[in-house]
């Protein structure tokens, strides 16, 4: 038994004025390791008035503000049930109306529980927070979700010398469904799907089997980050054929393969993977084999345990099924598992790693990164799944509200961005540079349909369908399936000459900036 003594916290830490609960959060925290500066209701406008001030190194709960001009470059999502959350903690000090001088300000994004709870300044190492520490209730909020978030935007004591990662973890997935009519019934996807979905290559479509419906969300590198895509795509399907889809698994052999992929932090290229045996067996143990009673009746040969593929961003554990994503906590559970299990591999190459079999709720802390809290909600979630409605999958991911809302909205609005498609043949690091850095671009164009990105044979020389600096032009004409896509709005396509696509040496980092430069002015000048 332990028995704790509660004494009055201090007004005053170093100088500086805490107020509310957060001197529970520092000391519990030792916050004061992180941050040299900890304030709360604390103004951040400028001198002149004219913009704002964010001081380095800093933590700022309910910054006072005049406006903060900011644009989000990357989001942070974090979801806490644990208790409800008090709404004053989400209650905001800056103003939505900032001053036209002031100059944006690159900032992540920190949600949680899908609503807007701060910015982290990467550039200052600072964070600027809603009312995390309003009271009592706010602060117990506050101080399970800031170690999360520390270690998502690799915060370390100042005090020591923060080390760069030498990897990043990429997370990826293709969880199949079962499509369903109004009737609720089982029906072949290709056949329901409209044309701009029904395809292998599209973020909805089908997949090789084409009865099974297939989500490719965007890839990221962090749990919760997967969720939010995998979510955007359920809005995005569920605002287009206002039905549900399934997880049942008794009707098609539907899988949930989580893809892996790692870059060399500081080159950002893409490494290939040894995929060791002990790897899949750590894959297996920690969650093939405890959520293999999961599968459904139609799944067959494809319920093998040690199941994983080779591909070009890294490997896919293939051995999960599709019914996993009937719970979006577990979802989450899943991704975050196989993130701890490649970072704890990476961490003892060359060194013996060893757990207790049958697993624990240490070996899963140790080895996956999992809190007992969510280790014990893994378990049961898992256990329990017989519960879960397998034919409400939208609900489950959406909520019902938003479902009722979407089914009485007037009109259909499309509510995804445009997404590059690669086609033929491409240098996987070509494909990297080329996506990563398009994509911040086309977000300020009124551009609403797929980028195609093809292939042109090497025989036909350095052309291209767009001006190209360098590149000789060529009609998009002179393919006829591209050209129709085109005309009939289904892509915007935009050929590339294959010495590019190879990364070649002669057309290397030059080159790649000729392309970004062209299709950007091809797309600007396209929609005036």
């Amino acid at each position: 038994m332990r028995t704790i003594e509660i004494v009055p916290a201090p007004l005053f830490y170093n100088g500086e004025t805490l107020a509310e609960a957060l001197p529970e959060v520092v000391e519990q925290l030792n916050l004061k390791k992180y941050f040299k500066i900890i304030k709360n209701h604390y103004v951040v406008r400028s001198v002149d008035g004219t913009g704002f001030n964010v001081p380095e190194n800093a933590l700022i709960i309910f910054p006072e503000s005049m406006g903060i001009n900011v644009k989000s470059v990357k989001e942070l999502s974090f979801y806490y049930d644990k208790d409800v959350i008090p709404y004053m903690f989400f209650d905001k000090g800056w103003y939505n109306m900032p001053p036209e001088t002031s100059e944006p300000a690159e900032v992540w994004t920190i949600n949680v529980n899908n609503q807007l709870a701060g910015y982290y300044f990467p550039d200052k190492r600072s964070l600027l927070l809603s009312d995390w520490t309003h009271n009592l209730s706010c602060a117990s909020v506050a101080i399970d979700i800031m170690p999360i978030l520390f270690k998502e935007i690799n915060l370390g004591p100042i005090t020591e010398k923060m080390e760069k990662p030498k990897y990043i973890i990429t997370l990826g997935a293709d969880p199949e469904f079962e499509m369903l009519d109004e009737e609720n019934e089982v029906v072949c996807a290709s056949v329901y799907l409209k044309e701009k979905h029904n395809s292998v290559y599209t973020q909805i479509g089908t997949d090789g089997h084409d009865s099974t419906l297939e989500f490719r969300p965007s890839p990221a590198t962090s749990p919760e980050e997967m969720i939010r895509n995998i979510s955007l795509l359920m809005k995005e399907f569920y605002n287009e054929y206002r039905t549900d889809i399934s997880a049942q698994g008794d009707d098609e052999a539907i899988g949930f393969h989580i893809h892996i992929g790692i870059m060399e932090a500081e080159s950002k290229t893409l490494l290939d993977i040894n995929v060791t045996s002990e790897l899949i067996r750590m894959f297996s143990d920690f969650l093939g084999k405890p959520l293999r009673h999961l599968n459904g009746s139609a799944r067959g040969s494809y319920d093998q345990v040690n199941s994983y593929r080779k591909n070009e961003h890294g490997f896919e554990y293939r051995a999960l099924s599709g019914s996993i994503l009937s719970s979006p906590k577990l979802t989450y559970y899943c991704f975050k598992i196989a993130r701890g299990i490649i970072e704890t591999y990476l961490e003892n190459i060359g060194n013996k790693l060893t757990y207790k079999i049958p697993l624990g709720q240490e070996d899963y802390e140790n080895i996956c990164g999992l809190t007992k809290e969510e280790y014990y909600d893994f378990v049961s979630i898992s256990n329990s799944m017989w519960q879960i409605d397998k034919y409400n999958i939208i609900g489950a991911w959406i909520g019902e509200g938003l479902k009722e809302e979407i089914s009485n909205a007037p009109e259909i609005k499309e509510i995804s961005k445009p997404i590059i498609w690669f086609k033929d043949e491409w240098n996987i690091n070509v494909k990297l540079f080329l996506k990563n850095s398009l994509e911040p671009l086309l977000e300020d164009l009124d551009i609403t349909i797929p980028i195609t990105l093809f292939g042109i044979n090497g025989a036909r020389g350095y052309v291209s369908t767009i001006p190209i600096d360098g590149c000789n032009l060529i009609s998009i004409a002179e393919f006829p399936n591209y050209h129709s896509d085109l005309v009939q709005g289904r892509t915007i396509p935009i050929g590339i000459p294959k010495a590019i696509r190879s990364n070649s040496p002669e057309y290397s980092h030059e080159a790649l900036n000729n392309v970004v430069d062209g299709i950007i002015n091809y797309l600007k000048q396209r929609d005036l």
